[in-house]
């Protein structure tokens, strides 16, 4: 699913659920049922959403727009550095499940148990052929948190 398919999903769901707020008081009789139902099919919408965050999408949205740094935190969307300016992705806002997800993604058990021990930790990832990335995760308030600042493929010069 494209990253538009994916927001236009999740705005969708958020859609479905704000009228089923509205509505929820003016129901006759039956209507509960009407509702209880849009409402799995929204939740049933949100989770088919939330499954499709993975981090190759998120590193391929990185390297094609040139990003320096994909950062990755609850309670915001994933969000690009460009030209050292933050820029927001247009996805939901990440969860707590979210982040420990793409954490376990790109974590050996040996940086999952460092993260556990001291908090964090750094190492370097290659995404495919395409790029290698300088990861940091760290955990703080009990919530994960990724840095991936991408390695130029190419030296870069002093100017």
């Amino acid at each position: 699913m494209e990253r538009s398919d994916l927001s236009q999903t999740a705005g969708a769901a958020r859609c479905v659920e704000v009228w089923r707020l509205k509505n929820v008081s003016k129901c006759g009789a039956g209507g509960h049922h009407k509702i209880a139902n849009q409402l799995r099919l929204s939740i049933e919408l949100i989770r088919k959403v939330r499954k499709m965050i993975n981090i190759e999408n998120l590193l391929q949205i990185c390297v094609q727009n040139n990003a320096s740094d994909l950062h990755l935190t609850v309670g915001k969307p994933p969000t690009l550095r460009v030209d050292n300016v933050l820029m927001p992705l247009n996805y939901a806002l990440l969860t707590r499940e979210d982040t420990e997800h793409l954490v376990k993604s790109i974590t050996s058990s040996d940086h999952q148990h460092k993260i556990n021990e001291f908090g964090g930790v750094d190492f370097g990832f290659a995404f495919e052929k395409v790029a290698r990335f300088r990861v940091s995760i760290y955990k703080q308030k009990g919530l994960h948190g990724l840095a991936l600042r991408l390695i130029p493929s190419r030296l870069l010069s002093f100017e």
